[in-house]
């Protein structure tokens, strides 16, 4: 008769319910209910089914729930309204909407369970009572307590508390988040977090209680975060958009990855990559001191990185994608670099007018190279190559031969003179036999040209040859005018793989060849099960350029890698990049390894676009979600997904790609 939960003729059973009621609001109802003005109300189990509502409306009252709480539809509880569970074991669940007051579970010992998404006023755990948020968010705009002996377990969702937190009993995080979303005075709790995420509104805040206690550490908001003490971070640390990170004289250590796309004041202070596994600089960032000291795994340095002091390079490799990616400013150095366990491999940038020696080299190999005795201030970028360097059968005379194995570029901004040094610190596998005939080879741009008057230091295993005065830059390698004292031998000019009709057919071709006795071809499906399928004689020893292919016909349907391993009579080998082709349609996308093992997926795909990357628990929940550029084909992700099954969607181009994934 009217929308009053108080008035008896508007139930079924002509009652008001009571503490042991169970009471359902159907679809649709004639009246959606509500409970006025600060009327009680009271009930068993709760259920408003989907299309139906319960609202509670302004007013200072109590609503006492004895059962669980089952919501298909809407239930909105004015913030004033305290919700009272008094009984044992509730689950609140379903898949409507939970906008609710203040809510206290009273009783000891009793269990809570939320199964669903649920914003709420505030939340008191009493004694000895436990709370299971799982797989979902509970976000309080106010307060959350935890009294004494009471039990907070988090899963893989989160707690967002805009008030004061009090955590006087067990908090287990699980691998959810734990999201500080109030003002700059919110205390954060001294407990253990698994990701930690704290919203400076504004001004600065000081952050207390942060320094070893949790695994990933997110900064959100449009304030300035200060370090109370150093920190060490087990996982990853994130600044948002819009927010700074005041270092104020603490060092920050962490293992995973560093994403910022905010800002940094670094101050004097050291950002060291430490601990296992590979890591990602994500964003844009000005560190003072960056340190590399990882135990496995290298440094995968995106978007633009400067350095303003050292660059210590103790162990582990970056991995550097562009020109802008590692850049040393004026007046910085580098400490370490000195093995194949530490360098820059890919390009790296030095700017000023100071000597300089690049800690550069590539798949562990050290080979630096220097700048000396510079005309002017620029930026110069120098890359080591280890292949065969571009165009290497057009040779100027007296050259005879230029290094099938590896190659320089190194190339300023502007118009400058320079001193340059290249480094060997393997002359056997670099081909050097005589120091007399060794030459600094140049790339003109059509041919290799003889930098005249080049000098040399050390020994045929391990020295230098200088170029002084040098003004134009380019590609730079070692040259002879004896290509029987500079063997200078080759690893491979080029490895293709391509489709001819339902065949592979591989192609690959060699400058030169010392002691090689023959290719062995290797075919997989996923990057783990590796099998041999042919092998082919190499030439022993030969100066010529040679070509050699291989078909396959009968690939497995499917994504199929191919690479090569080349042997020597000593029986030393080596292994080259796998390449790919498909067998099952026009456009792909790929995901491997499959089962995956070392928490790094590789998608690849033939399309040069966007990705959306999206990953599904077995119960069809979001669990990840990541946009990607997968302009080189090819793109690698770091994970922390617990062993399982998920499914993986991928929105590509005008693609859409579902694949199942095992992490093991």
């Amino acid at each position: 008769t009217s929308t009053d939960w108080n008035t008896a003729s508007n139930w079924s059973n002509g009652s008001v319910p009571t503490s042991s009621d169970n009471v359902i609001i159907p679809s649709a109802p004639a009246n959606q209910p509500h409970v006025l003005n600060g009327g009680d109300a009271e009930c068993n189990d709760l259920t408003i089914e989907s299309g139906a509502s319960l609202t509670y409306d302004n007013g200072i009252n109590s609503a006492g729930i004895y059962g669980d709480i089952i919501n298909e539809g809407s239930f909105i509880v004015n913030a004033s309204y305290l919700i009272d569970l008094y009984g044992t074991n509730n689950v609140i669940k379903g898949n409507g909407d939970f906008t609710l007051g203040k809510f206290e579970p009273w009783g000891t010992g009793q269990v809570y369970t939320i199964e669903n998404n649920i914003n709420l006023h505030s939340f008191t755990l009493y004694d000895n009572s436990t709370l299971n948020i799982g797989d979902y968010n509970l976000e309080c705009s106010s307060n959350f307590n935890g009294n004494t002996n009471s039990t907070l377990n988090i899963g893989s969702g989160s707690l967002s508390v805009g008030g004061t937190v009090t955590l006087d009993g067990t908090f287990t995080p699980g691998t959810g988040t734990f999201y500080y979303s109030g003002s700059n005075s919110q205390s954060i709790i001294n407990k253990t977090y698994y990701h930690l995420k704290i919203k400076i509104s504004s001004g600065t805040r000081t952050l207390n209680n942060v320094s070893t206690n949790c695994k990933t550490l997110e900064i959100v908001g449009s304030g300035t975060a200060a370090l109370a003490s150093s920190i060490d971070i087990e996982d990853n640390y994130i600044i948002e958009a819009g927010c700074t990170i005041d270092m104020n004289g603490k060092d920050i250590n962490l293992e995973g990855d560093w994403t910022n796309n905010g800002t940094l004041i670094s101050g004097t202070q050291t950002v060291t990559f430490d601990g296992k596994g590979s890591s990602h600089i994500y964003g844009n960032s000005d560190f003072y001191n960056l340190t590399v000291n990882k135990s496995t795994g290298d440094v995968y340095s995106n978007g633009s990185n400067h350095i303003k002091n050292i660059l210590a390079l103790t162990k582990g490799v970056i991995q550097s994608n562009s020109n802008t990616s590692i850049i040393l400013d004026a007046g910085a150095s580098y400490s370490g670099g000195t093995g194949v366990s530490s360098f820059v491999n890919g390009p790296m940038r030095k700017d000023g007018n100071t000597n300089f020696k690049f800690p550069i080299g590539g798949f562990r190999k050290f080979a630096p190279c220097e700048i000396t005795n510079l005309s002017a201030s620029t930026q110069f970028v120098a890359e080591y190559k280890k292949s065969g360097s571009e165009n290497n059968v057009s040779l100027i005379a007296p050259l005879t031969k230029v290094s099938d194995n590896e190659y320089w570029k190194i190339t300023p901004s502007s118009a400058v003179t320079s001193d340059v040094t290249l480094y060997w610190l393997d002359g056997s596998w670099s081909g050097i036999g005589d120091l007399g005939d060794l030459r600094l080879a140049h790339y003109n741009g059509s041919a290799w040209e003889e930098l005249s008057g080049a000098t040399t230091s050390g020994s045929t295993s391990s020295g230098t040859i200088t170029k002084a005065g040098v003004s134009s830059f380019s590609s730079f390698t070692l040259g002879t005018t004896d290509n029987t004292t500079n063997t200078l031998p080759v690893s491979l000019i080029s490895f293709d793989a391509k489709k001819v009709d339902n065949t592979a057919l591989l192609e690959w071709q060699t400058a030169s060849e010392i002691n090689n006795d023959y290719f062995i071809i290797q075919r997989s499906a996923n990057g783990i099960e590796i099998e041999d399928i042919a092998r082919v004689y190499g030439n022993g020893n030969s100066n010529v350029l040679l070509s050699y292919n291989f078909v396959d016909n009968n690939p497995p349907s499917g994504t199929v890698y191919y690479r090569l391993k080349q042997v020597d009579y000593d029986g030393k080998y080596e292994i080259f990049n796998w390449k790919m082709l498909d067998f099952s349609g026009d456009d792909y996308i790929n995901i491997y390894p499959n089962p995956n093992t070392n928490g790094v997926l590789h998608i690849a795909s033939n399309i040069a676009s966007n990705a959306t990357v999206e990953v599904y628990s077995m119960e069809g929940k979001l669990v990840k979600a990541l946009n990607l550029d997968i302009y080189s084909g090819e793109i690698s992700i770091k994970h922390n997904l617990k062993n399982g099954c998920y499914f993986i969607k991928i929105y590509h181009d005008n693609l859409v790609e579902t694949q199942k994934l095992i992490v093991q």
